[in-house]
């Protein structure tokens, strides 16, 4: 954090200010995904579950090639960071039961959705991390980046239609 702080011009404090661990200094993109996450269920159109909401979401990240769709270019050395380090894997673990819980509380307070949110939070978020490692896996093997995305998207699709048919 030292080095951080030195290199970017910073007291040390400031870096801890915007980090609370140094595993976060590589997970940035947190807020982006648990606002997107509670805008995909929030403001779905009329008529729209919750569970086709957060389905169409995460076949958009993967179209759009969203650095957390893990299709972004240059996510290599990323990838081989987190898997490189127990700890900061763990710490991404932790990250993804925030977005769960999230999702979770965002499915709570909506009054159109019937089922259990924590289950549903919970089934969503495995969907995705199945798609995600499915692209990190690939991507570390040198995959071309277009086949990597249509297994994710094939991973998504059947994920979704297993857990919401």
């Amino acid at each position: 954090m030292a080095d951080v702080a030195h290199e970017s011009g910073v007291a040390r404090v400031t870096v801890f200010s915007h980090f609370a661990k140094k595993e976060d200094l590589l997970f940035d993109r947190l807020p982006d995904a648990v606002a997107l996450v509670r805008a995909a269920v929030h403001d779905r159109p009329k008529g729209t579950s919750a569970m086709v909401a957060m389905r169409t979401l995460a076949l958009k990240l993967i179209d759009e090639r969203h650095p957390v769709s893990g299709l972004s270019d240059g996510a290599e050395p990323f990838f081989r960071t987190v898997m490189a380090s127990p700890t900061v894997i763990a710490r991404a673990r932790e990250l993804a039961l925030d977005v769960e819980h999230a999702l979770a509380g965002e499915l709570a307070s909506d009054s159109d959705f019937s089922g259990d949110p924590d289950i549903a939070a919970a089934l969503v978020l495995a969907v995705y991390r199945i798609a995600l490692v499915s692209v990190v896996t690939a991507r570390l093997a040198g995959t071309d980046i277009l086949d990597a995305a249509k297994t994710a998207r094939q991973r998504i699709t059947t994920g979704f239609a297993t857990i919401s048919p």
